[in-house]
């Protein structure tokens, strides 16, 4: 169960690639417990796999001990087909959340910020 009941504002949420492993009940109910204690200009950062197939686990993201990002992916293991989520499907899920911005990174991911109003 996720309790952010009197907890302190949220303003920056990092959800990786993790919607891609969600049924879309399951992000609408994240995004609206979150949402709980967003404030006006919260961030939302997502990247969303744009292949016909992912890794059947999302990848784990880590920091070093001079704060940088680790990107662990089982890119090479077993896979599964990828939902696909539309820029305006995701809107959907998100209520209080708009997008701000989409980047494309090469062929096989797509990145997206939201902002919560």
């Amino acid at each position: 169960t996720l309790s952010l009941h009197g907890a302190l504002p949220i303003y920056l949420v990092l959800t990786w690639d993790l919607f891609s492993y969600m049924e879309r009940a399951a992000i609408e109910l994240l995004t609206a417990r979150v949402a709980g204690s967003c404030r006006a200009g919260t961030l939302l950062f997502l990247t969303v796999p744009t292949g016909a197939l992912i890794p059947r686990a999302p990848a784990r993201i880590s920091m070093t001990r001079r704060g940088r990002l680790r990107y662990h992916s089982s890119i090479d293991g077993p896979s599964t087909s990828n939902p696909r989520f539309s820029p305006t499907a995701l809107e959907s899920m998100m209520p209080g959340f708009r997008l701000l911005h989409s980047f494309l990174l090469g062929e096989e991911m797509q990145e997206f910020l939201f902002s919560y109003a």
